[in-house]
């Protein structure tokens, strides 16, 4: 089982030594489940036809919950002056914007290529080119403002969540900086809690103009987790881990019958039953190398599946007739071929964007160092 230290004093002060691979694991588990939601071609096929992957758009709020947690984790007693604050940002802003701007611009070359077809072939088909992903909605994305000012989902589709969460990640860092006590730290994320989450109540599944309540909502219950697990107090039997992995399961099946405002709650309660705990057969399992590699490039699976179930979809509408309004239905088997398909091409190009990409801008990263204090 995967080691990990922490030097505590007076109960805030912490040292990382390193990455938490089951929570890394469960991260690359929940991309998957994304990119299997957002399979664009309609099919039987048993990988999505049932209720965890219908629901599947959840795990963008254990997405949420996960940052809030790992932030803290690796930032919470490092952030004293505006100049570390700074370089947070500038940091995250690394993290995040580099594979956005490459789907971005992925997105409007199919844009392009699909006013083309439509101007040589004088087929318009469902939509017609820039009719959503038009000019303003691509100086919205370009400025990660799009979760805010589109009233639709624009270009790659997944990305409003990294509108919200770059803002989140100011919004939190900010009040490390101003709030220096902890626990009048942990009543505001009490407060935020609550407050965001009158404007999702009613429907968890919002992706713009109040996404951002979606985001800090979960956010601030991650960074609630993480002080939770620094105590060091609590102590969960193994026995509550099982129950809690399961009720997570099952509320993800049954959104009708649980109310989806307490997913973010659920997700919460499964961080701290894993952190809290001692090693068991889920962090057995969590801890496969399989998974933890999943987990490594899951910001790529995130990123880039939505642009190559598009891409499939065009090619897919070449060879199957679709009816008057431009969808049709795969046989379960060729379907199924076809998902376990993308889904390898999904994660062989996120490997590559992880080592071509995301490694090259994480090593520029290290010329903003968080851990520098000015004098």
């Amino acid at each position: 089982m995967t080691k990990f230290i922490k030097i505590v004093t007076k109960m805030e002060k912490y040292t990382l030594v390193n990455k938490i691979y089951y929570l890394e694991s469960l991260r690359g588990i929940a991309a998957l489940t994304v990119a299997l939601f957002h399979f664009r071609s309609s099919s039987n096929s048993f990988l999505i036809s049932n209720s965890f992957v219908q629901n599947g758009w959840v795990m963008v709020d254990f997405f949420f919950v996960l940052s809030g947690f790992v932030i803290a984790y690796n930032y919470l007693e490092k952030i004293k002056t505006f100049n570390n604050l700074f370089n947070f940002q500038i940091r995250r802003f690394l993290r995040l914007y580099p594979l956005h701007l490459l789907t971005l611009l992925l997105m409007l070359a199919l844009e392009f290529s699909q006013y083309i077809k439509e101007f040589i072939l004088s087929d318009i088909g469902k939509e017609a080119a820039f009719t959503n992903n038009n000019f303003v909605a691509f100086i919205n994305n370009f400025f990660l403002t799009h979760a805010f000012f589109e009233d639709k989902l624009t270009f790659n589709n997944p990305s409003w969540s990294i509108s919200t969460e770059f803002f989140t990640y100011f919004l939190f860092s900010f009040l490390i900086l101003i709030i220096k006590n902890i626990r009048s730290l942990i009543l505001i994320s009490l407060l935020i809690i609550i407050f965001s989450g009158y404007f999702i109540f009613e429907d968890l599944n919002i992706t713009n103009r109040y996404a951002i309540f979606r985001c800090i909502h979960s956010f601030f219950l991650g960074f609630l987790a993480f002080y939770i697990f620094n105590l060091k107090k609590i102590h969960i039997n193994n026995w509550f881990v099982y129950l809690i992995f399961i009720l997570t399961c099952c509320a993800v099946c049954f959104l009708q019958i649980i109310p989806s405002i307490l997913l973010p709650s659920i997700f919460f309660l499964l961080i701290v039953s894993l952190v809290c705990s001692k090693e068991n057969i889920i962090k057995k399992i969590l801890d496969y190398k399989i998974l933890i590699f999943l987990g490594k490039i899951s910001y790529g699976i995130y990123m880039i599946h939505y642009l190559i179930w598009v891409i499939i979809e065009q090619i897919l509408k070449l060879f199957f007739i679709t009816n008057s309004n431009d969808e049709y239905m795969l046989d379960p088997i060729i379907g199924t071929f076809v998902l376990i398909t993308g889904l390898f091409i999904i994660i062989f190009l996120s490997n590559l964007l992880y080592n071509k990409i995301e490694m090259p801008f994480n090593k520029y990263k290290r010329n903003f160092n968080v851990n520098k204090i000015s004098k």
